[in-house]
């Protein structure tokens, strides 16, 4: 039997801090339904790589860790060919992906290594979280 999305992420190793994230919003059941979603799916060094002030300041607020990882999926399964073929998505969170490079990157992430497949979804591997700007910064 395949895996779930959210079992393909933790069999995975690689995508360990996005699960732990996952489980804290209470994403992860959505990910484990019998929906249909295409997860982009920043790497342990994506998340790294954002630097601890950045970090902190998306796992402080539960709300913007939410939308953050909801930036990041997408209703349906979207293969590498439909990848190809669209320029635009919009996300779960409500605002829309770029697609460039022939589908090859999404907003400024670059996709790597082979799609994985799950039995409700796709799940394809970022090297850079996406970040919209408007979820950086505290309100004031």
């Amino acid at each position: 039997m395949m895996s779930t999305i959210m079992q393909a992420l933790k069999s995975a190793g690689t995508f360990n801090t996005f699960v732990k994230s996952l489980e804290t919003t209470g994403l992860d059941a959505t990910l484990s339904s019998g929906d249909a979603f295409t997860v982009f799916a920043p790497t342990d060094s994506a998340f790294d790589a954002l630097g601890a002030e950045v970090r902190d300041v998306l796992f402080a607020d539960t709300q913007r860790l939410t939308n953050v990882l909801k930036y990041h999926v997408l209703a349906g399964t979207y293969l590498q060919a439909d990848i190809d073929s669209i320029r635009r998505a919009t996300t779960l969170e409500g605002d829309d992906v770029s697609f460039h490079d022939d589908g090859l990157r999404v907003d400024e992430s670059t996709i790597t290594g082979t799609p994985v497949t799950a039995s409700n979804g796709v799940i394809y591997s970022l090297t850079q979280v996406l970040l919209p700007e408007k979820y950086l910064y505290q309100p004031t």
